[in-house]
């Protein structure tokens, strides 16, 4: 196209609307003979919170680049094809070529156009995908590509604490550790009670199944991938030794669970694994999938992908998504889990940055069948302000806190186990840490950020109730019968242990924003225990799997268990690579 192809208009305003997420979303599009010169965003219903940044970013990318090819906003892609979809009406009406200002573009005009073949594609780098690349690998797959959106592998396992859980393993067993999986299906089911709902998952029998192939695969990863494991020991809640680290990880100062970021341990082990193995595994970086490919009959032969320099049409017979969930994408979060809080935070998200749910989305773009109900991997109740959660925090992390919501009151017993997964938590419009004085060192700290409208101060708790906007009585009233429990050790609205019930009665008092802080979603679509991928009749959508946060709904109620999400993860991988492995075994070879 050349320079000024499409960039001829009648000048003049134009209006149009596309369809957003709530409903219509009113472009008002300001023309001169040669150049789209503004764009303003009229009448609309779109969520506060999502809306802002989209109708920020996408007229000013069209304006600055004078094209339609502009991207849009992760987290809202909606929103921004709704702006998209009016702003190209409105080029027609002033007399616009719409498909050259698509194309006029560095971007897209000068990107080459790639076909290749293997025998699987993996779509993520992260524990999932490098696992399944490693199974599949070791069952004699020698044609493998794994594309990854970021420009690091990882995913959110490197990110993650690092332990596995595992219960029967040949190394509890050397350092002398009785445990079984029929104690760990207990506990299991005893931590999703805790959800407060009704629900028709775990499912028990896939549950079961996923436990005896933990063994497995904590043992495959010591055996075929060489990881070295430190003495199993017990996670942060409970007493069972069946947390399963790398040796290379950091311990944590009370000697139980993991540490932040002990995860890279695995993805290393993995990577170092692949890297020996030559050239059979070509991981591209900075390449996000786009869209499955699919023949006549719905199988799925390939996928289209995208880096900064080329378009890529990669053919194959297997395709593993193994992309992680949806917790940094705010338009999913609201889709799917619509009764909570959590889409409002999703920036704060602990998971990987590229969780965004492009392989959930991708799945479903091809008939699969998503699960029901999903949910988000609780993992604790911060502040927006780092530093502050050094003086949220004890060394019971947030079971002695006192924990209100905006009018004042207590609504959930704070010693739950990731209180943060919660359904009472979730549907709270805003929940405050109560803090008092009492620890020098902490209030100070606090101090230091009290202009900050994350925390407010007060000497009383009348006045704090005012600064919170909060009821002054109700907020007394509960602190009242807090304070009182504290003294006699009995906590009769939600019976929380003795042990964390501490008082809060030394002025000034404090109250700290908190942040349902989260590692993930429990989600996905729906898979055999094969990991392929089914559709809503239940048939099996041919060459393709999915593992990880792309499928893991089937294991939980509402409550995360403690090691579950790398358990799920690498055996996700590694069962889906095995099976990838049989089937190119049985079949004439690459599609190409």
């Amino acid at each position: 196209a050349g320079e000024k192809a499409g960039r001829e208009y009648t000048p003049g305003i134009c209006t149009a609307r596309g369809e957003g997420y709530n409903g219509p979303v009113e472009v008002i599009v300001e023309f001169s003979s040669d150049r789209i010169e503004k764009i303003c965003i009229g009448s609309h219903r779109e969520t506060r919170g999502i809306f802002e940044t989209v109708f920020e970013r996408i007229p000013d990318a069209v304006l600055e680049g004078q094209t339609l090819a502009v991207d849009m906003v992760s987290g809202a892609t909606v929103t921004s094809k709704a702006i998209m979809q009016a702003v190209e009406e409105c080029v027609q009406l002033a007399g616009g070529d719409v498909q050259a200002l698509k194309i006029d573009t560095e971007k897209y005009g000068r990107k080459e156009w790639i076909e290749r073949s293997c025998d699987v594609v993996i779509v993520g780098a992260g524990g999932t995908g490098l696992s399944a690349a490693a199974s599949a690998l070791e069952h004699g797959v020698e044609n493998i590509i794994v594309l990854e959106k970021l420009d690091q592998i990882g995913g959110s396992t490197a990110k993650a604490g690092g332990t596995i859980a595992a219960a029967g393993t040949k190394y509890q067993k050397a350092a002398g550790i009785e445990d079984s999986k029929e104690e760990w299906f207990h506990y299991w089911l005893e931590d999703q009670q805790e959800s407060g709902v009704e629900c028709q998952y775990p499912d028990e029998e896939r549950l079961s199944l996923l436990m005896d192939e933990a063994v497995v695969t904590v043992e495959w990863l010591g055996d075929t991938i060489g990881m070295e494991y430190a003495t199993p020991r017990a996670f942060s809640w409970g007493e069972a030794r069946r947390a399963h680290a790398s040796a290379l990880a950091p311990i944590p100062a009370n000697g139980r669970g993991s540490s932040s970021g002990g995860g890279k341990y695995i993805i290393a082990a993995l990577d170092d694994f692949l890297k020996q193995r030559g050239s059979a595994v070509e991981i591209m970086t900075g390449t996000p999938a786009e869209e499955l490919l699919t023949d006549d009959a719905g199988n799925v032969i390939g996928v289209l992908a995208e880096s900064k320099e080329a378009f890529y049409q990669i053919r194959a017979n297997t395709v593993i998504l193994a992309a992680g969930g949806f917790a940094h994408n705010t338009e999913m979060l609201l889709r799917y889990i619509p009764s909570s809080t959590y889409a409002y935070y999703a920036d704060v998200s602990k998971a990987s940055e590229g969780n965004t749910g492009d392989g959930i989305r991708m799945a479903l773009a091809v008939g699969a069948e998503l699960y029901e109900d999903a949910w988000i991997i609780g993992l604790s109740c911060l502040s927006r302000i780092e530093e502050v959660n050094e003086a949220m925090m004890t060394e019971n992390l947030y079971r002695d806190a006192c924990i209100v919501d905006e009018e004042g009151k207590r609504f959930v017993n704070e010693v739950i186990a990731y209180i943060t997964s919660s359904s009472y938590l979730a549907a709270v419009e805003t929940v405050w840490e109560l803090i008092d004085s009492s620890e020098p060192e902490r209030a100070a700290l606090l101090e230091k950020y009290r202009e900050d409208s994350e925390i407010v101060r007060a000497d009383t708790w009348e006045e704090l109730a005012g600064a919170m906007g909060a009821d002054p009585k109700t907020l007394r009233e509960t602190m009242d019968r807090y304070n009182e429990a504290a003294r006699t050790g009995v906590d009769t609205e939600f019976h929380k242990d003795a042990a964390y019930l501490k008082a809060i009665r030394t002025p000034p008092y404090y109250a700290v924003k908190v942040c349902p802080v989260t590692a993930g979603t429990i989600g996905g679509v729906k898979t055999n225990e094969n990991f392929q991928v089914l559709r809503s009749d239940g048939t099996v959508i041919r060459g393709l799997y999915a593992g990880g946060e792309c499928s893991n709904r089937v294991y939980f109620n509402r409550v995360y268990s403690s090691g579950g999400g790398l358990t799920i993860a690498i055996t996700s991988g590694r069962i889906a690579g095995a099976c990838a492995a049989e089937d190119i075994a049985a079949s004439e070879g690459p599609t190409g």
